[in-house]
């Protein structure tokens, strides 16, 4: 498959014009930029400033996140319901040589068959690129998962089941994942927690008042 439409950022650019939402910073290994610009996926060159949009050939995608080797990128992408229908959201991961796509992307987890939607839209990495790490709401209550693998549509719950749980943010080491949480029984109060995944121990760092 090949990229689709390029541009140049200008000399001095700080935000680029009309682009917005979701970035996922340049790995040193290729230094690109993926960034969410609309529907599309974009990616920046740091040390250029070109701009690539990827051509993917899949509707509204977003919240690109690179694998830490800098080879993968996951990203959400919904398809519009048709006729009322409710909408499909997909994770898919696709792999890129120089910045230029090379293969079809393949889809991770599809969440169209089953009650959950994603909650925040991270997506995140383990430490040696084989588990996607991100969240989902069932009936509006949010959860933090890891899938069995990155090509399996099997899920297990990192946070637990007694809290809400959503924005999971992986350490650079891969070790330890850091999320948003609030018990559901309990007060209105949200808390920061992290799960070891070494050692499979949820823990709070933070409680608001």
């Amino acid at each position: 498959m090949g990229d689709g439409r390029r541009g140049r950022l200008p000399a001095h650019p700080g935000r680029p014009a009309g682009v917005g939402g979701a970035r996922a910073r340049a790995p040193l290994s290729n230094g690109l930029i993926a960034i969410e610009q609309g529907a599309d996926i974009v990616l920046l060159d740091a040390a250029t400033g070109e701009l690539r949009t990827l051509d993917l050939g899949l509707s509204e995608k977003s919240a690109p996140s690179w694998s830490r080797d800098g080879s993968q990128l996951a990203f959400w992408s919904r398809s519009p319901g048709a006729d009322g229908a409710r909408s499909r959201y997909d994770i898919y991961t696709v792999r890129l040589e120089g910045g230029l796509v090379a293969g079809n992307p393949l889809a991770m987890f599809a969440a169209v068959e089953q009650p959950p939607i994603p909650a925040s839209g991270i997506i995140g990495w383990s430490r040696d690129d084989s588990h996607l790490i991100f969240d989902l709401s069932w009936s509006g209550v949010p959860q933090v998962v890891i899938s069995s693998t990155v090509l399996s549509a099997a899920i297990e719950p990192l946070s637990q089941p007694d809290e809400a749980a959503d924005q999971p943010v992986v350490s650079p080491d891969g070790r330890f994942v850091a999320y948003r949480s609030r018990d559901l029984g309990g007060a209105d109060n949200w808390s920061v927690s992290v799960r070891d995944l070494d050692g499979a121990v949820n823990w709070a760092v933070f409680r608001e008042n």
